[in-house]
């Protein structure tokens, strides 16, 4: 696609060295190093390009992750809803730059931490799995013992409800929780985003906010 006949937000070349940071949504940290032969990569004007000049860009790049930087963006981002900062005021955030000998020691030193960190979370990720398949199996060898009997004999009602009338215009701060099929994982509640429903809007629960 040549350049011109491009969507009007595809204007952003990055290189290898680069890094490039969002300038909307800034507490989402969306920062990402440019690592290898990028080809021709084009981002959307939404990210901010930073080519660092006279300071060793893998350090750059943590720097520009590091809560540090990434708190001060957010404090000087402008807008409630969708918070965002001119990519012109990131030139104006301060970078602590060390020797450059002291710059590549530390960018060393986090990219072998976090290479580490790295392997034991795949690692922990799959014994993980593997004890969810075990459970499964623990629990399936045990219920298909015995022969199925019908549902509806054990249970007072059975319906659908996913979504609520009106979506989350009806989730409130608090009230009665409202669960999801996310919420509901291999026989465990998962309560850490659970919303909650609004009476007023949902009178008794009872087929008035449910589709």
């Amino acid at each position: 696609m040549r350049f011109a006949d491009a969507p009007s937000r595809a204007r952003r070349l990055v290189r290898e060295g680069d890094t490039i940071i969002s300038t909307v949504r800034t507490y989402l940290r969306a920062v990402w190093p440019v690592s290898g032969d990028a080809g021709d990569l084009v981002v959307s004007t939404g990210f901010a390009v930073l080519t660092p000049t006279e300071v060793d860009p893998s350090y750059f790049s943590w720097w520009v992750l590091s809560d540090a930087f990434v708190e001060e963006v957010v404090a000087r981002s402008v807008g409630v809803s969708y918070p965002a900062i001119n990519a012109s005021e990131l030139g104006d955030l301060g970078v602590r730059v060390p020797s450059l000998a002291e710059q590549r020691a530390i960018a060393d030193y986090l990219d072998t931490e976090t290479n580490h960190i790295d392997t034991l979370i795949t690692k922990k990720r799959r014994m993980i799995a593997l004890l969810d398949e075990h459970w499964i199996a623990r629990v399936e060898s045990v219920l298909t013992r015995f022969g199925p009997v019908p549902l509806k004999r054990f249970v007072t009602k059975i319906g659908s409800g996913s979504t609520p009338r009106g979506g989350a215009d009806v989730y409130v701060p608090s009230g009665p929780a409202f669960l999801r099929s996310q919420n509901i994982q291999k026989g465990v509640v998962d309560l850490s985003d659970v919303v909650f429903i609004d009476r007023v809007n949902c009178p008794g629960f009872a087929g008035e906010c449910f589709t």
